[in-house]
């Protein structure tokens, strides 16, 4: 945020194997998503995320997103189901939690009332459902207007030209004030220099992502994230 503070946590999955080789998720998250489906291993989802609400107890104050793939509110029940499973893993019932759809998942196939209605049910359990990935590949002005969105995050490739190119600047500044008039709230993810970061609080693009500030932690590690970014261990 504007005054450096953290205002947040993504839950992201990292597959660390023996010889401490990190795998990124493009790797194994197809993988992941059929081996859980078996009855076998139905509960590791609830049991990884419970682990990590228990560890964020100490931050209360900071929400928390997940990620969702769009098949799993894409059929009637399903905001009902998601509720359901995250009530299981959460240990903070009142902490702040957003639901992040991938814009690349969004396509004419699916069957939009449901996942409209789905969503809705979502945000009367007190949810904010934001749209991630935006501005890669099939990206479509009109979602912003039929969904209900809380939250735009936008794509690192929005941003990697800011200050070198005229047109990556207009462009971004237009695209921020289209959102904010829609009362849609913006994330920019990928931040990874101080010149990005300039330009972005100067368009009043205040709320950030990326490696400028941390690179992905444990949860363990958080104390020192903190400490790098000149906040106090406790929660803000």
């Amino acid at each position: 945020a504007l005054d450096n503070s953290v205002l947040g946590f993504e839950a992201l999955v990292r597959w660390i194997k023996s010889t401490n080789e990190v795998i990124e998720p493009r790797k194994f998250l197809d993988i992941l998503y059929e081996t859980i489906r078996q009855p076998k291993y139905m509960a590791l989802k609830t049991k990884m995320r419970h682990e990590l609400s228990n560890k964020l107890k100490e931050y209360p104050n900071q929400f928390i997103s997940y990620n969702l793939k769009l098949e799993q509110v894409a059929f009637k029940n399903a905001g009902n189901k998601v509720h359901a499973e995250i009530l299981k893993s959460c240990c903070q019932p009142s902490r702040k939690i957003i639901l992040e759809l991938s814009e690349k998942a969004m396509t004419d196939r699916i069957n939009k009332k449901v996942i409209i209605d789905e969503l809705m049910v979502l945000k009367g359990f007190g949810y904010s459902i934001a749209l991630d990935d935006f501005g890669i590949e099939s990206s479509n002005l009109q979602r912003l207007r039929d969904f209900p969105i809380d939250i735009v995050k936008i794509d690192q490739s929005f941003i990697k030209d800011l200050g070198l190119d005229v047109k990556a600047d207009n462009l971004l500044a237009s695209l921020q004030k289209l959102i904010a008039e829609l009362g849609i709230k913006i994330i920019v993810e990928g931040v990874e220099t101080e010149l990005q970061k300039e330009i972005l609080l100067n368009l009043g693009l205040t709320i950030h992502q990326g490696f400028l500030y941390s690179r992905p932690v444990n949860a363990e590690n958080l104390p020192d994230m903190f400490h790098r970014l000149g906040r106090n261990h406790s929660p803000i």
